[in-house]
């Protein structure tokens, strides 16, 4: 199986924690995936489209 390492996984979990735990959403009242993608500058894709590229 080939993909980005637990840690590489953990880490970004951990940021998304700190994030909405730590910072407010510009305009909004709640962080989304969207937001948190377009904040991260994060191109959104979903997991099927992880999967087959």
């Amino acid at each position: 199986m080939s993909g980005p390492s637990a840690a590489i996984l953990l880490d970004r979990v951990q940021k998304a924690v700190d994030l909405t735990l730590e910072q407010s959403l510009a305009g909004g009242t709640h962080w989304s995936r969207s937001s948190m993608a377009e904040h991260w500058a994060l191109q959104h894709r979903t997991p099927a489209a992880r999967n087959s590229g």
